[in-house]
């Protein structure tokens, strides 16, 4: 039977590990600002963000700030790359969104500078913002589940200490 010390620590051990950031809807806000007859909320992954896929997505208000939820939203991102830029464009959109207050688009992104152009068009009007970010490099998968791969070791060990706890009970009756 599995004592409750070990439960214990191995719960313990669980809630404690820090996890990788979950990729979901939203993020950290890159820009809030009223463009046009919008107020425009671009989110993305938090600081550092690695080179790779990454959701960007965009809450767009009137001036109220009611939710618009029939726009379109298109993201042209552009990075200068040697002679030449290189330029992805992507429509965000509520089902790529889990959240549906929000468009979103999925973009692999390689390392280095980006601009992220959003245009916003609702009801005949347009509106363009622009916002710089920042890719990291891709880092090595391992990086983020080291903490994960700790657990097995956390409870082989606290099993040896219960283990030598018992047996040095044993030996004094």
């Amino acid at each position: 039977m599995i004592s409750r010390a070990l439960l214990t620590a191995s719960f313990v051990a669980l809630v404690s590990m820090p996890s990788a950031d979950a990729r979901a809807d939203g993020g950290a806000v890159r820009l809030r600002e009223a463009a046009g007859g919008f107020t425009l909320t671009l989110f993305t992954p938090p600081d550092p963000i690695p080179a790779g896929p990454i959701d960007v997505s965009v809450l767009v208000q009137d001036r109220t700030g009611a939710p618009l939820l029939d726009g379109l939203v298109t993201l042209r991102l552009t990075s200068p790359s040697g002679d030449t830029d290189q330029v992805l464009e992507a429509t965000a959109t509520h089902d790529a969104a889990t959240n549906k207050l929000l468009y979103a688009a999925w973009v692999d992104l390689g390392a280095g500078p980006w601009d992220v152009r959003v245009v916003v068009e609702h009801g005949g009007e347009t509106a363009r913002v622009d916002v710089p970010l920042s890719i990291a490099p891709a880092t090595m998968p391992l990086t983020g589940y080291w903490p994960h791969l700790l657990l097995p070791l956390v409870a082989i060990v606290v099993f040896v200490l219960h283990q030598c706890l018992v047996e040095s009970r044993r030996s004094l009756a």
